[in-house]
């Protein structure tokens, strides 16, 4: 039995990876195409598909599994999770420990925290998966905020919001509050979490997981010139103004002192002893070059 399976070596996944290589730990992971030494393994994306024979025989046995892919509520949720329990049904008492990765969408409370109650209707059917891992599984769902690494950077997200209708909603003072987390920060808290939980004796819940920080999205929208081309037509408009306090670009008060932050880390770096190392810094490409 292999101490982690990784199920999904996407973007995240892959610095999960690279930092299970590097710390020595037994484990597998899978890929849909078999790529770079991964096991061959996908899971049905849509409803339709599960009603399908899914074949679980190419995923191991593990004491932790790690699931890096969002799944589209309750049903997927069991219909993966019931299936690898039953390929390996032989294994007499096997209960593998689950880390499910969740996102912050559902938090709404500000600030949030682990405590925080996610909201259903708000974060949708991830929620869903969510909830049937804490209340079924016993699982740690670790809720990651803004997750960035590489050319992933928020420095680049400019290139989403030239809809000027959607650029709009990221002007109200609400929806400026960006909380972020460098990928590799999120591949310590996963390993973080396998260990400490090895036992499987670490109480079912969330982990909020972001750099502690709050930044200001339009102050980094601003310096992409044609997202501030556009906010400069948007502001014509009395909605608009009346949105920003201002009438001009250049007199919109930007900044961590004017957005509210809505996530709080705190219990997770306190419980696992760890600290984000690298947090965002406005305007920046990725410090990251490999080590963690």
């Amino acid at each position: 039995m292999h101490a982690i399976l990784l199920i999904g070596k996407g973007f995240l996944g892959t610095y999960i990876n690279d930092l299970f290589v590097k710390e020595g730990v037994d484990f597998v992971a899978t890929t849909r195409d078999g790529r770079d030494g991964t096991v061959q393994w996908g899971f049905p994306e849509e409803f339709e598909k599960l009603d399908e024979p899914i074949d679980f025989s190419a995923l191991p046995a593990a004491q932790t599994v790690v699931i890096t892919f969002p799944l589209k509520g309750e049903e997927f949720a069991e219909t993966l999770v019931d299936g690898y329990l039953k390929q390996h049904s032989s294994l007499e008492g096997f209960k593998p420990n689950w880390i499910y990765i969740g996102s912050t969408r559902g938090f709404k409370e500000i600030p949030s925290t682990r405590f925080t109650v996610s909201d259903v209707a708000a974060g949708g059917v991830r929620v869903e998966a969510e909830e049937f891992f804490i209340a079924k599984h016993n699982a740690q769902v670790l809720n990651l905020a803004g997750l960035w690494g590489g050319k992933r950077a928020p420095r680049n997200w400019g290139r989403f919001f030239t809809d000027k209708k959607l650029l709009r909603t990221r002007l109200s003072l609400r929806e400026r509050s960006l909380h972020l987390t460098h990928c590799t920060d999120a591949a310590r808290v996963v390993l973080a979490v396998a260990r400490q939980n090895s036992d499987g004796h670490l109480p079912a819940g969330r982990w909020l997981v972001s750099d502690g920080n709050v930044y200001d999205m339009l102050e980094e929208l601003l310096a992409d010139p044609v997202i501030r081309g556009l906010v400069e037509e948007l502001i014509q408009e009395p909605e608009v103004q009346a949105m920003v306090g201002a009438t001009e670009v250049d007199q919109i008060k930007l900044g961590d002192s004017v957005v509210t932050m809505r996530i709080n880390p705190a219990h997770t770096w306190e419980q696992f002893g760890l600290q984000p190392k690298f947090p965002y810094v406005l305007h920046s490409d990725d410090p990251f070059q490999g080590e963690f």
